[in-house]
């Protein structure tokens, strides 16, 4: 999500930050970016975040080869 980006990779994963954001109100992500929210984050600032969180866990099940759990993302919030 930088200068040295893909610009359509980048689209994507601003998509799905989108989509977390506006349809998924349960999802530990959503949990993580209403957090920053309260916190006078500016929105896209925290949506950026939220962007690369995906883009992070994307590329840890893609290395590894494992199913998505959100169980994950749960857990490192909790852990903060």
């Amino acid at each position: 999500m930088n200068r040295n980006r893909n610009p359509t990779l980048k689209a994507v994963f601003n998509g799905a930050a989108q989509t977390v954001i506006q349809h998924m109100p349960n999802h530990p992500l959503h949990q993580d970016y209403q957090r920053a929210s309260e916190a006078n984050v500016k929105p896209p600032h925290a949506r950026l975040a939220l962007a690369r969180r995906l883009a992070a866990a994307t590329s840890t099940i893609w290395k590894n080869d494992e199913e998505y759990d959100p169980e994950k993302h749960r857990a490192k919030a909790h852990s903060t």
